[in-house]
């Protein structure tokens, strides 16, 4: 595609999907991917856990099987692969394989291989190369994996060093592009790992401030989502910014998945500004009763030692005055016992004699 025709948009001309939980509907949409033979549309939705099948213009076909629902938790990605459907589900730390049809086959979750100790931990992106080597954006691990044929566990291809928050991921052109979600910035990788080069760019005066998915056209041109400005944004080959497009400019949704066909049409996702507002609103009232919970909990568990630390100074201040107390009185009274009480004593010819106890200073009466 052009520079022209990316400069003549503004605006989406259809909007062809409603949202719903009903069939053929959509309620929060996350990636989408198209398929190179069908031209049809693949479109992950996560508060739905299903994905939904449409035509190149938008006519409902037809939505995953039953059997999706247990097994996806929070579908993220997706990915078309000849007669394959890749989805990764972060939530699940698992990567679950379709035919196209919709049909389950298998699914990747945390596996360890000789002795190897890398594992899924959130993955978000996924794409396949032409010699369906597999590639993960691992997204809490900070790390790209990849699983080949030759090697069917995943090893690391990047690792933290090169990327911090991996989220989207493409191969192209024997590059490994990674869509770095909180930096943000695009990496641009060999195969080995190598650094190739950076796109970097944060802000909300044009700039990309959270980035969520991103394709590349037959020119080599990035277009990139941004959920937080809310557009587009378009990038050259070299880095350059071309063009912006998208929500801010007339909408009120947020743009999130976006994928290019063979016909360079532009097909994205887009989620609603209310969704969004109910989802802010639950998380902070969740985050309010966590906060309050907690400062009950942390004001219970100090007033317990409170009183366990001022029960046991008393316990300690009354037990030592009362050990001085009675050591005073019992040795008031073994005095005056001393002085009054006759002992008798026997001596060998069975003979008592009487005599008074001796006192601690003074001897007193005695008589043998």
């Amino acid at each position: 595609m052009s520079i022209r025709e990316y400069k003549s948009i503004s605006r989406p001309k259809i909007k062809c999907i409603s949202k719903g939980r009903d069939q053929g509907e959509l309620f929060t949409p996350q990636c989408l991917a198209s398929d190179p033979e069908s031209q049809n549309i693949y479109i992950v939705d996560k508060e739905k856990k299903n994905v939904n099948v449409f035509t190149q213009t938008g006519e409902y076909l037809f939505e995953f099987t039953k059997i999706i629902n247990y097994l996806l938790i929070g579908p993220k990605c997706i990915f078309v692969h000849h007669q394959f459907v890749l989805i990764t589900d972060p939530f699940a730390n698992a990567i679950i394989l379709f035919t196209i049809e919709g049909y389950y086959i298998t699914q990747i979750k945390n596996r360890y291989y000789e002795g190897s100790n890398i594992y899924l931990n959130g993955p978000t992106g996924i794409a396949v190369d032409e010699d369906d080597s597999i590639y993960v954006a691992n997204c809490i691990g900070n790390q790209v994996l990849v699983t080949t044929q030759e090697r069917p566990f995943f090893s690391v291809v990047l690792g933290r060093i090169q990327t911090h928050w991996p989220h989207a991921i493409k191969i192209h052109k024997e590059m490994i592009i990674v869509l770095d979600n909180l930096s943000p910035c695009v990496g641009f990788f060999s195969k080995d790992g190598e650094f190739i080069s950076r796109i970097v760019t944060r802000g909300r005066n044009g700039q990309i401030w959270r980035p969520f998915s991103f394709d590349i056209d037959q020119r080599d041109n990035m277009l990139i989502t941004d959920v937080e400005n809310r557009f587009v944004r378009v990038f050259g080959r070299n880095g350059e910014i071309i063009k912006t497009f998208g929500s801010k400019y007339g909408f009120q949704e947020r743009v999130v998945g976006i994928a290019i066909d063979k016909t360079n049409r532009i097909i994205s996702t887009q989620q609603s500004k209310i969704n969004m507002l109910i989802i802010l609103i639950v998380n902070r009232m969740l985050a309010d009763i966590f906060k309050t919970v907690f400062i009950i909990i942390t004001g219970l568990l100090f007033t317990l030692i409170f009183l366990v630390l001022g029960w046991y100074i008393l316990w300690r201040m009354f037990f030592s005055r009362y050990s001085f107390l009675r050591e005073l009185i019992l040795g008031q009274e073994a005095d005056s016992q001393s002085r009054e009480t006759p002992v008798k004593v026997r001596e060998r010819n069975d003979k008592p004699i009487e005599f008074t106890s001796l006192s601690r200073r003074k001897r007193q009466n005695v008589t043998f």
